[in-house]
Order: structure tokens, then sequence, then C-alpha cells
């Protein structure tokens, strides 16, 4: 039986997680994009598409109301939101680890010292008394986890991703 799986858009992260997740596993699928998590997350309750890679913070709410289960998390590691969920490892599909990231990007011809001070700003407005704990809670309450980084970080992180396909 042939499957449908929604995701996010053509060429999304969740697109490419499929596709990496029927690589790597074997089981084809019919390719369902949406234009939009809403969207995705309305059909696959609706039953028109079987499975759905969606990010954590958009699906998170379905699954603590019940209306969604959460097969596996594409993770190293469990998530303490959902820490009954597996990783896709734990599941039986290895090497399935993609992480999302986002970063404050610029050309890169932008000389280094308006990146530094770039940098250094967002650091600032991130460190001001009290905003830092507000954001934490909010992120960590949604599934997403911040990380302090600096330009030389991007580099090693993208090699790393890169290495996953």
């Amino acid at each position: 039986m042939v499957k449908r799986r929604g995701s996010l858009n053509n060429a999304s992260p969740q697109h490419l997680a499929a596709l990496m997740f029927e690589t790597r596993s074997q089981v084809r699928m019919t390719h369902v994009p949406y234009k939009g998590g809403a969207l995705a997350i309305n059909d696959l309750m609706g039953g028109n598409v079987d499975p759905l890679f969606a990010p954590l913070p958009e699906a998170l709410p379905y699954f603590k109301s019940g209306k969604l289960s959460a097969l596996a998390l594409m993770s190293d590691k469990r998530s303490a939101l959902v820490a009954d969920m597996p990783t896709m490892r734990e599941a039986g599909v290895p090497n399935m680890v993609m992480p999302t990231w986002i970063g404050l990007l610029a050309p890169a011809a932008t000389p280094r010292a308006l990146v530094d001070q770039l940098n250094r700003q967002v650091h600032a407005i991130a460190a001001k008394r009290g905003r830092e704990e507000a954001a934490a809670r909010h992120r960590h309450g949604h599934g997403a986890h911040y990380a302090r980084a600096v330009p030389a970080d991007h580099p090693p992180r993208r090699s790393r991703c890169m290495r996953n396909w």
C-alpha cells in the first residue's frame, strides 16, 4: 500500500527529513507538500496523509492534547518535553539525526568587524536582565533550545549537517 506523507513545502527541512527517512528505511511514500504546518497537521488529523514530518514546536500542542501520536524524534537524544518519544535510532532507523538550527547570517563579504559587532549586540540583547530567562521558558515550552554561538561556530555546524547527507 502506497502511503502519502506530508511535509511543509518542497525542499523544506521536513521534506528533506522525509527523503532521508525513505532512503535509510527503504520505505517509499508519495510526497504531499503543504504551504505551512497548520494545513499539513489538519490533513494528518483528517486522514488525508499518513505520516507527517513536522517541527516539534509546531506539533507539540497536538501531542500534548492527544490529537496526534508522536512516533519518533530526529535528534541524537530525547527531548525533556516529550520524554516518552523515542529517537529515530531507538525506533529502529539509524543515522536519522537532523537538528534544525537557525542562525543570524550575513553575506560572506561582510567586514569581520561588523560581524563581530552584530554578534556582540545580539548577545547583549539576549543577556538583558530577565529577557534570556523569559525567552528560555518560551522556547523550551515550545520545543526549541537556545545555544549561544559566535560566527566561528557556524562552519563546523554546517559541516556536521552536510555529512549527514
